[in-house]
């Protein structure tokens, strides 16, 4: 599983925006199906800084998708620090204050 991962975080990486889309959207789906997986995306820990870096994204399919396992990893107390690292504050104040009145 590890291996596939790291085939994620490269196609999130240096991917098109369709790759960007599928390899999030594949990672959310691994992180749900079983929730073990949420530790081993942390301690690779690159995944965790791209996919904040994409809750700044203009494309709202890559946002929501980043967003999607963001929420995801912080509803475990253990991670929040992680993401915190990751940067999470800067976008998720922004986030807040161009979000509409149900994202605020």
């Amino acid at each position: 599983m590890r291996f596939y991962i790291r085939g994620l975080l490269k196609r999130m990486k240096i991917g098109d925006t369709e790759m960007k889309k599928q390899a999030l959207g594949n990672l959310y789906n691994v992180l749900v199906e079983d929730e073990r997986f949420v530790k081993l995306i942390i301690k690779i820990g690159d995944i965790v800084n791209v996919v904040v870096q994409f809750l700044d994204s203009s494309d709202i399919e890559i946002h929501r998708e980043a967003s999607n396992i963001v929420n995801l990893i912080s509803g475990f107390y253990l991670y929040k620090g992680f993401l915190v690292k990751a940067g999470i504050i800067g976008p998720l104040v922004c986030i807040l204050e161009t979000g509409n009145d149900l994202g605020k």
